[in-house]
């Protein structure tokens, strides 16, 4: 009974040490310098208002799992980007020598201010272990040196709705909120949750001005100097 128990025992410990010992999967993007593009791309972006590059990097993958890569936004719901399978090092096979430890290498274009852009990196055998990252190639925030920040993100393609959040704020803080669209202003009080957070929707477009306009929002913390973000919406979103 007892060497019974003992070998249970030991086997029992080598599968949680194995467990343990697999790394944790990761999927990160690296911003691509600008004066770089040119020299992993033939394509000449000197007519595009935005763009961005952005290297992809998976570590603690499971060799041998075939992954498949997608990418979302405000204009495409789901992009297959392409698919791979994990080598020895849990890791997928690189496509650019001077980014060896990326897999791929995208562009994104005319991208609109406070849009977000999500991916995800899913795996054949068990797509609910999905892993996933996004960027903000032009986010609308504010930040705090106490780790306050308020963001403003772009939730509909035309330009026209964006959800506003603040994290990081002092358990029930109250702001002094005001926001200035195309010469309209409102100024109201805002507070926080018990966690020091918030999100409400913002629809900033302003009658008669049928392609949006210049925004900017304004915060005011007892304590700290005031704060602002401007951006643009509507059409104006995408071209300013």
């Amino acid at each position: 009974m007892h060497l019974r128990f003992i070998i249970a025992a030991i086997a029992i410990l080598t599968s949680l040490t194995d467990l343990y010992a697999q790394p944790t999967p990761t999927l990160t993007t690296q911003v691509i310098p600008k004066e770089e593009i040119e020299i992993l791309s033939h394509k000449d972006f000197s007519d595009t208002k935005h763009f961005l590059a952005i290297a992809f990097k998976a570590e603690g993958l499971q060799p041998g799992e075939t992954y498949s890569f997608y990418a979302s936004s405000l204009k495409e719901s789901q992009k297959f980007m392409g698919q791979w399978i994990a080598n020895e090092e849990g890791k997928l096979p690189t496509t650019c020598e001077k980014y060896p430890d990326c897999f791929l290498i995208n562009v994104l274009q005319n991208f609109a201010n406070g849009e977000k852009f999500s991916f995800a990196l899913v795996p054949k055998s068990a797509p609910e272990k999905e892993l996933v990252t996004s960027i903000i190639p032009r986010p609308i925030e504010m930040k705090w040196k106490d780790g306050a920040s308020f963001s403003i993100i772009l939730i509909d393609n035309e330009g026209l709705f964006f959800t506003a959040k603040a994290t990081g704020f002092q358990p029930n803080e109250k702001l002094d909120f005001t926001s200035i669209s195309c010469g309209e202003k409102l100024r109201h009080p805002i507070s926080m949750d018990a966690t020091g957070c918030l999100t409400f929707g913002m629809a900033p477009a302003v009658i008669g001005y049928k392609n949006g306009g210049n925004a900017k929002v304004i915060i005011k913390r007892k304590g700290w100097e005031k704060q602002s973000a401007s951006y643009k919406h509507g059409n104006a979103a995408k071209s300013g």
